[in-house]
């Protein structure tokens, strides 16, 4: 399962990478790439998906579902699938008046859920699912999932698809969001419920599910949208906040709950965990609710970076330990992840290359008061690749944070809450930091922050220089435990194939960071750019640190990654976006393969 160098995140290699300039949109809305015969067969659909097809499941691989290894076809032979599409057609048309307010959607909707089209754009969707591994592919079943998030994946998936032109796709998002709000039992109850009462929802199965078909309607109206869907997107964003807080997806689960995990509690684990006590589907279930805030406040972050929207959430409000390392988080069995986990012992964990290797995850609160406190550092291999672009990303909240208030010519609040106080549990607690170690030694020559620029609000309060100061050192802090845990993680040595996945690159970000350090000082006004022009500004930005994060990562022997990329045209010419040049597909020829499909009954 945990080949060295193999990439963590997928279940299948999908097709070979497509062509990157945006697809031609001239035949219109109502042109589309369906096969007009009825003789279209399963094998056809899926040449080029596998290098080695008998590698992927041995004899029966013509009856298998890209990336869902519980699918398995031969135990569909009375057509569930068709009913599924039967069930996805009056979900999406559930109101009459769907049919006939749009005709030619309607109508694309209805070429689409075929049930040979849905196992294409299925397939598909695994390229966005390599970038955010927000859904648990092992345990996944598409015939019993709710049916907004199987929706939600097709859609995804027709970004990558060949079969439908970008308004086409824009149009099946819509109508998706439509049957998906409309239908959603929590975005229902939240919306009915006064402002902090909490509902009694959340904690089954396909509430979480609904949560997770959100989301991804979220990314897809920022990043494959025009104007007015990335206005959509951020107007309705504090709704997901409100039904994240409102099912208590800050918090892990409570004991007595269905997904009670002992290994997401607080606190580092002082001893070996009994494994007749560890329950493999709870901790699942609680992995799957922290993904998906995590997702939320990723998605948040990203509205303070590209678009200038305040944050709406506080890390200090997040009691969640970081995600699991991939390996877990992939893992087909429940043996397969206790020995991810270290639960086997350490011989049993060495297939985990590119994790932590830990059985608990540093909760987010603790690893970012790490970064902010000079008297502590994180121990090698303390957190993941997904962990540090989490992480990374909070550092840019506080940046913008305490950029807005000094420029306001106010004091930044709650500073010392950067730095340990009140009844948290003290750092030298904490078994994934050292105590005395670096304060913040850059680990790049390019490392210094700009010295402000007399007569702006920050060089006129000293508090706000000393918040740049710690967010600074908070980011050299990071960059070295990048470095050193890449060495040990990704060892270059491992394999020919590099790292694949948007959140596994978040060493960028700390590029950007440098670059927005030096912006705050000479234009201190930025946080205040209307939010499509700010978007273009950090897209060119990203463009232009490309060269250097390369060069760094080249000198670490390390793959400039998926950020290095972002097509050079996304974002910065045109405002009507594609989001599969942003989230590239997966090349088969150069990123990491994926371990072979395994069948299971459903």
């Amino acid at each position: 399962m945990f080949q060295p160098g193999g990439q963590d995140g997928f279940m299948f290699q999908p097709n070979p990478p497509q062509s990157q300039t945006p697809m031609k949109t001239e035949a219109g809305i109502g042109s589309n790439n369906f096969p007009t015969t009825s003789d279209t067969t399963q094998d056809s659909l899926f040449n080029g998906l596998y290098a080695n097809p008998a590698s992927y499941g041995g004899d029966h691989v013509d009856h298998l579902l890209p990336g869902f290894p519980n699918w398995n076809l031969d135990t569909v032979q009375n057509d569930p699938l068709q009913s599924k599409a039967d069930a996805l057609l009056a979900f999406c048309f559930s109101n009459p008046d769907y049919r006939t307010s749009n005709a030619p959607a309607a109508e694309n909707m209805r070429n689409c859920l075929t049930v040979e089209n849905i196992k294409h754009f299925v397939a598909e969707f695994t390229n966005f699912q390599g970038h955010w591994p927000l859904i648990h592919m092992p345990t996944f079943n598409l015939l019993e999932a709710n049916n907004g998030l199987v929706l939600a994946i097709i859609c995804i998936g027709a970004v990558y698809s060949d079969k439908l032109n970008v308004p086409q796709v824009r149009q099946m998002m819509e109508l998706v969001k439509t049957a998906v709000q409309s239908s959603s039992r929590v975005y229902a109850l939240v919306n009915a419920a006064p402002s902090g009462q909490t509902n009694p929802i959340g904690q089954s199965a396909s509430d979480v599910e609904e949560m997770q078909a959100l989301i991804m309607i979220q990314l897809m109206f920022t990043w494959h949208g025009n104007t007015s869907h990335r206005a959509q997107a951020r107007q309705e964003f504090a709704t997901l906040v409100r039904i994240a807080r409102q099912v208590n997806l800050l918090h892990v689960l409570p004991p007595g709950s269905p997904g009670y995990s002992t290994l997401h509690q607080p606190g580092s684990l002082r001893e070996e965990l009994d494994l007749s006590v560890w329950d493999w589907n709870a901790w699942v279930e609680q992995e799957k609710r922290a993904r998906a805030m995590f997702m939320l406040f990723l998605s948040d972050a990203a509205l303070v970076i590209y678009f200038n929207c305040p944050p709406q959430f506080d890390f200090h409000e997040i009691r969640l330990p970081l995600p699991a390392d991939d390996a877990a988080w992939d893992a087909k069995t429940a043996t397969d992840c206790a020995d991810a986990l270290g639960l086997r012992g350490p011989s049993a964990q060495e297939k985990n290359i590119t994790g932590s290797r830990r059985p608990k995850q540093p909760d987010l609160r603790s690893a970012l008061r790490s970064l902010f406190d000079p008297h502590f550092s994180f121990q090698p291999r303390a957190t993941n690749v997904y962990s540090k672009f989490i992480l990374i990303h909070a550092l840019h909240v506080q940046l913008w944070k305490i950029s807005r208030y000094a420029s306001q010519g106010n004091s930044v609040p709650n500073f010392n809450g950067f730095l340990p106080s009140g009844p948290s549990t003290p750092l030298s607690q904490n078994d994934c930091v050292v105590q005395n170690g670096s304060s913040g030694t850059a680990s790049t020559a390019n490392s210094g922050c700009a010295t402000p620029i007399d007569g702006t609000p920050i060089a006129n309060n000293p508090q706000a220089q000393h918040a740049i100061n710690v967010v600074h050192q908070a980011f050299i802090k990071w960059k070295l435990a990048w470095d050193i845990d890449m060495k040990l993680q990704y060892p270059p040595e491992a394999s020919v194939f590099r790292r694949f996945g948007f959140s596994r690159d978040g060493v960028h970000f700390y590029f950007l960071g440098l670059a927005l350090l030096q912006n705050h000082s000479r234009r201190p006004s930025d946080w205040q750019i209307p939010p499509d022009n700010r978007f273009q500004q950090v897209m060119e930005m990203l463009k232009r640190i490309k060269d250097p994060a390369a060069r760094d990562q080249q000198q670490q022997r390390q793959d400039i990654g998926s950020v290095g990329d972002i097509d050079d045209t996304y974002g910065v010419r045109d405002l009507t976006l594609d989001m599969k040049l942003l989230f590239k597909p997966i090349d088969q020829q150069i990123d990491s393969p994926i371990s072979g499909v395994q069948t299971g009954m459903i």
